[in-house]
Order: structure tokens, then C-alpha cells, then sequence
């Protein structure tokens, strides 16, 4: 009664009668027509009102072992079955229903959710909560896991209303704080629910993560050391040991815990994930394949672990596993979409070359539209900023842009000039004032930092540090009072977005630009994609949800004019050149070069490569040991490299490895190349734009992908389409035929080295100029005509050329 619904007063249940009513309608007519021979005007197995027979217990018995299963269509027909056929004269059924125990009306509820949503469910679950407060617990797990955590909230407060000493309602109302990142509410409540029952070590457990969260780490420490000693034998205590001490760099520590859990469960599957995570972060690749495999071969049916393996697998290139997994993987979540948010990111999907354009549109879509709603914080966000106030006539433009790479990051190292270009370009017709410029980070900003990024940063915009991801709601609010006409999302789909914040509409308009190149999936928060016409060429637009802000020439921004102005003119004899010998080049090869990261690099396209090291005369191929920090010695993928390259009858000693090293070096290092091989499926991108600069050739094909057409789009803009084929047949003749005709080769590498000054891709200050027309003519067109456009500033500041 306390929530709302009666057991006795129909009157008060009108809604749950539609509820039954529409379950009945969903369940297929045949599962709910009498069988031949029966009636339903007999007594068959219907009783007398308050008399349920046997028949209709086990066949509740039955429909709650169906839920318990996770067979929810099938526990819904046995329900209609008994809806039907155990109702005392009563046509809808409700009155038993509301008389059910709450097992039963929980397991309804369980299967109804599942199959209609969190809506119709809804009722059900309140009653069996009013019933017993336990499944107030379940029905707030189940309210969270849809994004509904106001809904989740009030289940747990009229919870505690009936057992406000029940340590299990505190300890699911800290679970909820700490799902929508409310951490400092979350610690308090988890420390009420340890008061309640000092003998549960789990809200000991969820208090040292939220203190972990809070960056008290040695407290967190602490309290984890004290929980292991009263439970020396307990698995989640000994794994959260081990990423604790993990995330501290203390690999004693961790060694430590995970050979006690190894030992206690060898074949546990949280302990053989947690195995496998800490070899992978130690790069010992090699073990941690082969505990991803064993985990597969233990638990075949488990989706998530196949996953694993395959994000493993593609980092380190072990294709065998990706070709042997990846199309089942696929598969299994066309049939189970909710699986994405643990599976598949956009960014995965983008770089798999199993993945099609139409995956990817799929799984960008799902993530979008579903996966984004149910986000911890989201419908708070919503909740606590609401529409923007009208905008004053005769104000400046505001542009505000929001990324985890203002300091640090492969596309700072792009965008680093955009504040400098903004300042110095007009953006607009005559009379319109420059536009004001915001900069937002989703990460910790060193404001200490002398670099002349840094000072650029916060003298040029009004740089603010978002309190995200601990204070969403706060983080929202910040950007929600600058008042945007435009906000800039350059993180996309990439690592450390802020996507939940712009899902609230946060600005008039919402744009994605550099980060992440492919489509955001929704219109609904972000309305225009910043590119060109050969990374989104027209008869690929049906691809994106946004509308398409064409820039002039290519959409890739970069300031290497400013920055690394020197980079490939020294003379051979200045001491500050770098030379082949100093990275164990042979002087007199033809070096072919790929700088990417090994996940860009397929079975397909290294086979490729070996083919053309085959025809190729005297050459070499010069590629990144490792993706992260220096590696010295052989690492697990430069073996995996040599030990195919063998096997494909090339000397393994024409493969030459190099260490990661500082941006500016491996600029200037990237010269002694001859030219660059790209990576088909995703470009190379900033690495692309740094050899182009150094003066190297980038022999890239344009795919279907938007990721794999910016090289084509940088090779344009650097008048170098020659360099861009048609089909991977192409790419391979056209880099055996460079190598074997040097004299013709060099020649076309001087052009590309002496054109790079006036090329178009090198105008910062007239690409950020033609960027700012865009942007002011998607906002006078929103005001105009109150919708968006495709639009394509014009190109009259930048310097006209023969793109030829």
C-alpha cells in the first residue's frame, strides 16, 4: 500500500490489469488458444477463488525455474498459461497476481523485464518488493542496469522505510551512489551498512574501492590488508588485492595475491581474467595469450572471455585467434546487443578488419542510443542541467571544446596549434567578432607546466579542469553555464571520452572533430561530423547519423609549420642529423617504413608486405618494437614479426625494430625513410601527418571506412594523390615499382619534401580560418532554419593549388 498498489482494491490496480493484459497480447496467439478438444467454459483446471490446485503450482514452479535460467519468452508463456487457466472466473487474471507470493511476482517481473523493459515491469517489481525487501535489492539491480537510477533510488528509500536497519538495503543504496560516481555518499554508506553487520565483509570491501576511487590509496590499502586477514581464504578480496596493488606499480604486492589465488582456484575464471590482465600490463604477452586460450577452453560458452581474447589477440597480432574467434564473436552479439558495452567498443570495431562498415554502424548505433542512456550519472546529468536559456542577440560567438588530450596524447600533438591559429584568424564575414574559445579536459591538467603548448592553452582560451569522472553532475554544469553555441567533442569514440556528458546536450550545437574518425551513431547528441570530402565522400554519407561539415582540402589539422619547422633540412654533415647508422639502417637500402601500432596491422596486409620485401631489391621494412614506452631486446610482437616473415622465405634480419622515443625525435628520425607503408583498415593518421611533414611519401588506399581514408585525404591536401591506390594489388606494384626504379623514386620524394611549405595540409592558421566559417555557418543555419545541414566553408584564405 505504501507504494501504491493495493491487494485488495482493484481500483487502485488498473494499471497492473493493462500490464497482464499487455502480456497476454505479446505471448503468440497459439500458446494462449485452447488446445482441441478443450473449452474454456468448463471447469478444466480452474478453482475456486483462494484454492490454487497443484497443476497451477507446478506450473508456477516451472515458470520460476524458466527466469531462474534466464529462459524469460518461455517463463512468460507458462505465466499465460496459468493467466488462463487458474483464474478464478476473473478474465485478466490480476486478482491472482496480486495475491502471489513474491518469488513468483519477482520471476514475472524478472521475465517481463527482459523481454518488454524496465516500463512494464515495473509495477511487478514494486509489488514483490513491498512483499519482501530483498527483492527491493533486485529491483534496484535491475533499475541501475537500465540507466534508471532515480527509479532505483526511490525502490531502495521505500525500502528502508519497512527495514531501515537492513544492512543489504545500505549496501545496494552505495552500490547506486557509486554507479552514478556519487563516491564521497557512497564510502558513508557503505561504512553505515558495515555498522549494521560488522560480520559482512563486503561493504568493507566496496568502501576500500571507493576510497580507492577517491584517491585515498594507502587508506584503501589499509583496509584491504584488514579484510584479508579476518578472510585469508575469500576470492574477491584477494583480486581486489591484486588491482589494487596493480594500479600502485607494486609488483611484489601483486605476485603476491595472485599466487594465493591461483593456488586457492586454479580454475576460477575471475582468477584466470585477473591472471591474464596482469601479464598483459607486464607485457608478457605470450603467457597472457595462453591464459586467455585456457580460459576459452574452460568456459567455451562464456561471450565475454572470447572478447578478451580477441582484443588480446588483435593487440599483439596473433591473427590465428582473431580469424578463429572474431566471426562467432560477431554473431553472438547480433543475438545479445547488451554484451557490446563489455565486448565491442567503436574504436575495437573500427581497427577489426572483420568488422564491415555495417558493423561498425551497428555497434556505434547500439552504443549510442542504448549503451550511452544507461551510463552511470546520465539521467542525473539530464536531470540537473535541462535546456539552454536563449541566446543574447549580438554576442560573440562561444566555442568551447572537450578532450582528454589538451596536454598530452597523439592528437594534442595535432591540435596543440588550434588555440594560436584561433587567435589569429577572424573566422568570420565582415563585422563578426572572433568567436570566444573554452577548452575542457576530462583529465588532470598540470597548470604548472612551463611548455609553451600550456601557456598557449591558458592565455589563448578559457581552459577549465571538469571534476570528471567523480562529479559528473558538476562536470556538466560547468560547461552547461559557459552557454555554448558550439561544443567540440575531439575525443569521440577514443579513450577517456566524455560522451556521457554531451548525451545531456550541453551546447546549441554538438560537433565531433579529430579524435575519433568514423560516426558518433546518434543525431540525437551530436548533430555535425567535421571532415572532407575524400574521408566522407557523398556517395558514403547514408554511413553517418550526423550532417557533414565539409572543410576545404582535408579536415586533419596539425602546426608542424610552427613547431617542427627544421625537421628533414639538416645537412648531412650537421652533428644534430640523425643518420641510418644511428638507428641500424643499411645505408644503401631502400627502407620501407610503417611507425603504426601493431592492432592497425591484419594477416592480409603483413603477407602484403612480405611480398613486396620479395620483389623489392636490397630493401628493408623499419617498424615500431612496441606500442608502449622502450623496449630493449626482442619483445613478444617483434618475435611474432620475424617468425612469420621466416616462414613466408624472408630473411627475418630485413625487419629492423625501433624503440618508441620523444615526438620530435621520431619526426626527425622518420626522414631516413624512403616511404611509408600504410595500414589499411585504420590509417595512420597523426603518424601519417608526421612523415608527410619529414618529406616521406605515405602509399595509403582508400577503403570504405572513413578511418581508412584519411591518408588518402592528407595525401591530397599534400598534393600527393599519386600515392594513394586504388586496390591492395596497386599498393603492392606501386611499392616494388618505387624501390626498383630509385632515380624516379627520389625525385618523386624530393617533390613531396619541397611542396610540403605551401601544401595545404601544413595551413594551420587558413584550415582553423575555413574551420570557424563552418562553424558560423552551422549555427546561422540552425537559427534560420532550425535544423542542420551539410555545409562547405569556403576555401578563399587558402592557397589555391593543383591538387594534381
Amino acid at each position: 500500500r505504501r507504494l501504491g498498489v493495493g491487494r485488495r482494491s482493484m481500483a487502485r490496480s488498473q494499471p497492473l490489469v493493462m500490464l497482464l493484459t499487455m502480456l497476454l497480447v505479446a505471448i503468440p496467439f497459439a500458446a494462449c488458444s485452447p488446445r482441441a478438444g478443450e473449452s474454456h467454459g468448463g471447469d478444466g483446471d480452474k478453482v475456486a477463488e483462494g484454492q490454487p490446485s497443484e497443476h497451477c503450482s507446478l506450473s508456477r514452479k516451472e515458470a520460476r525455474s524458466l527466469a531462474g535460467a534466464g529462459k524469460h519468452r518461455d517463463a512468460l508463456q507458462v505465466y499465460s498459461t496459468i493467466l488462463r487457466d487458474c483464474s478464478s472466473g476473473h478474465a485478466d487474471g490480476s486478482r491472482e497476481v496480486l495475491g502471489w507470493p513474491a518469488d513468483d511476482l519477482y520471476a514475472l517481473a524478472l521475465s517481463t523485464f527482459h523481454v518488454q523493459g524496465l516500463d512494464a515491469a515495473n509495477l511487478l517489481l514494486k509489488q514483490a518488493c513491498a512483499s519482501d525487501v530483498g527483492f527491493c535489492i533486485e529491483a534496484s539491480r535491475l533499475c541501475r542496469s537500465a540507466g534508471r537510477f532515480l527509479e532505483a533510488r526511490d525502490i531502495l528509500t521505500s525500502a528502508l522505510l519497512q527495514s531501515v536497519a537492513d544492512f543489504r538495503i545500505w549496501l545496494a543504496l552505495g552500490l547506486l551512489f557509486t554507479s552514478s560516481s556519487s563516491y564521497q555518499l557512497a564510502l558513508r554508506t557503505f561504512m553505515t551498512a558495515h555498522r549494521l553487520d560488522t560480520s559482512d565483509f563486503k561493504s568493507l570491501v566496496n568502501a576500500a574501492q571507493t576510497e580507492s576511487n577517491l584517491g585515498l590509496k594507502t587508506k584503501a590499502a589499509q583496509r584491504l590488508a584488514f579484510i584479508h586477514k579476518k578472510h585469508p581464504n575469500n576470492k574477491e578480496v584477494l583480486l581486489l588485492l591484486v588491482e589494487h596493488y596493480m594500479n600502485l606499480d607494486a609488483p611484489a604486492d601483486v605476485v603476491t595475491y595472485l599466487n594465493k589465488a591461483l593456488a586457492l582456484l586454479p580454475r576460477d575464471s575471475e582468477v584466470l581474467d585477473m591472471y591474464a590482465r596482469v601479464m598483459t600490463k607486464v607485457r608478457m604477452y605470450e603467457t597472457a595469450l595462453s591464459v586467455r586460450e585456457r580460459i576459452v577452453r574452460i568456459y567455451p560458452e562464456s561471450l565475454v572471455q572470447r572478447c578478451r581474447l580477441v582484443q588480446l589477440a588483435m593487440t599483439v597480432a596473433a591473427w590465428e585467434e582473431v580469424e578463429t574467434h572474431m566471426p562467432g564473436v560477431l554473431s553472438n552479439l547480433r543475438q545479445s546487443p547488451q554484451m557490446l558495452q563489455e565486448c565491442l567498443q567503436p574504436l575495437e570495431a573500427t581497427m577489426n578488419p572483420f568488422c564491415s562498415e555495417e558493423d561498425l554502424e551497428w555497434v556505434t548505433r547500439y552504443w549510442a542510443d542504448s549503451i550511452m542512456a544507461r551510463l552511470p550519472g546520465v539521467p542525473q546529468i539530464v536531470e540537473a542541467t535541462g535546456p539552454l536559456p536563449a541566446r543574447e542577440e549580438g554576442r560573440e560567438m562561444r566555442v568551447g571544446y572537450i578532450s582528454s588530450n589538451l596536454q598530452g596524447g597523439a592528437v594534442f600533438l595535432m591540435i596543440q596549434g588550434l588555440w594560436d591559429a584561433h587567435s589569429r584568424c577572424c573566422g568570420g564575414s565582415s563585422g563578426s567578432r572572433a568567436p570566444r574559445v573554452f577548452t575542457y579536459s576530462s583529465v588532470p591538467l598540470d597548470f604548472n607546466k612551463t611548455t609553451k603548448s600550456t601557456r598557449e592553452l591558458l592565455e589563448l582560451t578559457v581552459a577549465r579542469q571538469l571534476p570528471y569522472p567523480s562529479d559528473r553532475v558538476a562536470s556538466a554544469k560547468m560547461i552547461w553555464a559557459d552557454e555554448l553555441d558550439l561544443l567540440i567533442n575531439i575525443n569521440g569514440w577514443c579513450d577517456s571520452a566524455a560522451n556521457d556528458l554531451l548525451y545531456a546536450r550541453l551546447a546549441r550545437i554538438q560537433l565531433s572533430f579529430m579524435g575519433y574518425p568514423g560516426s558518433m551513431g546518434s543525431s540525437s547528441w551530436t548533430d555535425v561530423l567535421v571532415t572532407d570530402a575524400v574521408a566522407s565522400p557523398v556517395e558514403f554519407q547514408h554511413h553517418y547519423t550526423e550532417k557533414l561539415l565539409f572543410l576545404p582540402f582535408t579536415y586533419y589539422i596539425n602546426d608542424f609549420q610552427r613547431l617542427l619547422p627544421a625537421v628533414g633540412e639538416w645537412n648531412s654533415s650537421s652533428p644534430s642529423a640523425p643518420s641510418r647508422s644511428d638507428h641500424q639502417l643499411p645505408a644503401g637500402s631502400f627502407v620501407f617504413v610503417c611507425f603504426s601500432r601493431a592492432e592497425k596491422i591484419d594477416k592480409e596486409l603483413f603477407v602484403t608486405w612480405m611480398r613486396i620485401l620479395w620483389r623489392a631489391r636490397g630493401s628493408v621494412l623499419w617498424l615500431l618494437k612496441d606500442m608502449k614506452g622502450s623496449n630493449k631486446g626482442e619483445t613478444f610482437i617483434s618475435s611474432q614479426f620475424k617468425k612469420r616473415a621466416e616462414q613466408m622465405g624472408i630473411d627475418p634480419g630485413r625487419l629492423i625494430f625501433t624503440d618508441s622515443i620523444d615526438w620530435k625525435r621520431h619526426v626527425e628520425r622518420g626522414a631516413l625513410a624512403d616511404l611509408f607503408l600504410d595500414t589499411l583498415s585504420y590509417n595512420a593518421h597523426s603518424t601519417g601527418a608526421n612523415v608527410l611533414w619529414a618529406g616521406v611519401p605515405l602509399l595509403t588506399w582508400a577503403g570504405v571506412k572513413m578511418a581508412s581514408r584519411v591518408a588518402a585525404s592528407m595525401n591530397r591536401a599534400a598534393r600527393a594523390c599519386v600515392y594513394t591506390a586504388r586496390t591492395l594489388k596497386e599498393y603492392e606494384e606501386m611499392a616494388v615499382r618505387l624501390c626498383n626504379r630509385k632515380k624516379w623514386s627520389s625525385r618523386m620524394r624530393e617533390t613531396v619534401f619541397s611542396e610540403r611549405s605551401s601544401a595545404p595540409l601544413f595551413q594551420t592558421v587558413e584550415m582553423t580560418s575555413a574551420l570557424v566559417r563552418g562553424y558560423r555557418m552551422q549555427q546561422e543555419v540552425l537559427e534560420s532554419a532550425g535544423r542542420h545541414f551539410h555545409t562547405i566553408p569556403s576555401s578563399h584564405n587558402m592557397k589555391q593549388v593543383d591538387l594534381n
